[in-house]
């Protein structure tokens, strides 16, 4: 059997599983020359928040450029499904 070629699925975020167009402030970027890659995002009830990939201590530094930044941000923590990944909520 093959699927009907009219019936197509529509590209996701991944973040909501829902189509809708990409909003800058999810897209990774980089702290300052580190090799951390920090994304910004939103769970699907909508809370936001952080997820740094690098060291704690990359991590630590993005926190604290976030928090200079005037954002209140929650405390770190350790990725339990993605090793190396740190994130915290901003409330």
């Amino acid at each position: 059997m093959q699927s009907s070629p009219s019936k197509e699925c529509p590209a996701t975020t991944g973040v909501t599983g829902t189509s809708e167009a990409l909003d800058t402030a999810n897209m990774p970027d980089k702290v300052d020359g580190n090799s951390a890659k920090v994304e910004r995002r939103q769970t699907k009830n909508g809370r936001r928040y952080v997820r740094i990939h690098g060291s704690k201590e990359e991590a630590q530094e993005a926190r604290g450029e976030i928090e200079r930044g005037g954002e209140k941000v929650g405390p770190l923590n350790a990725d339990k499904y993605n090793r190396g990944a740190w994130y915290f909520y901003l409330d």
